[in-house]
């Protein structure tokens, strides 16, 4: 199973930024660098297996948006069998 994984805010009919099948995905890592007025840079480091490690950038977010941007990140790697987001 191959599942897409976007980069960057999710935006209407946003592209993936690539496709990984979640079975080869080593570690997935949560990165954040703080900005100004209390906001966060919200990142991933991921390791495939047979690839080098990997780093995404998902936007900068107020803390809960940074956080609801984390969950939908993971959601996609953990996405059911049928290809329907859980």
């Amino acid at each position: 199973m191959i599942v897409p994984v976007h980069e960057g805010p999710l935006d209407e009919g946003s592209e993936p930024t690539l496709w990984v099948n979640p079975d080869h995905v080593v570690s997935v890592r949560r990165i954040e660098t703080r900005e100004m007025e209390g906001r966060v840079a919200l990142s991933a480091e991921m390791k495939v297996t047979g690839e080098p490690l990997q780093r995404l950038k998902l936007g900068v977010y107020e803390r809960a948006e940074a956080d609801a941007r984390w969950a939908v990140f993971v959601a996609e790697l953990n996405r059911p069998e049928d290809g329907q987001r859980s």
